[in-house]
């Protein structure tokens, strides 16, 4: 959303485990490109760009 950030809770997995998060955007912002960051014990990940 232009720049704009949103942060998630903190949660634990372990390996082999799966975790899924949303959120809702709404008016002029529906259609923006979204991408995920993951931070972790040994750094980030950067998830694929989500397109509407």
């Amino acid at each position: 959303m232009s720049g704009s950030t949103t942060y998630s809770s903190y949660f634990s997995i372990s390996s082999g485990q799966t975790v899924a998060k949303s959120w809702s955007k709404s008016g002029s912002y529906m259609c923006y490109s979204s991408t995920g960051v993951l931070n972790y014990s040994g750094g980030t990940f950067q998830t694929p760009t989500a397109h509407c």
